[in-house]
């Protein structure tokens, strides 16, 4: 098995939609992430830092877009 070398970035944009009171998977994490990283910088994957509100506010876009979350399925945190 080919280990996940994108796991702890998953992890954090997890992490950042759970702030803003989104659950979703790391599956979904990838597809958020590696959509932003190709639409807004030419790439298949980019670096992330450890913000995870910076995170959120760069993606949120893509998750609405991709269908993945909907302003109304926030649960207040």
């Amino acid at each position: 098995m080919t280990p996940n070398i994108y796991e702890e970035d998953e992890k954090k944009v997890v992490e950042a939609y759970k702030k803003y009171g989104y659950t979703i998977t790391r599956e979904q994490a990838e597809e958020i992430w590696s959509e932003y990283s190709h639409v807004e910088m030419y790439a298949a994957w980019m670096s992330m830092g450890d913000n995870l509100d910076a995170i959120y506010d760069l993606t949120i876009k893509y998750a609405k877009e991709l269908g993945i979350v909907k302003e109304d399925e926030a649960n207040d945190t």
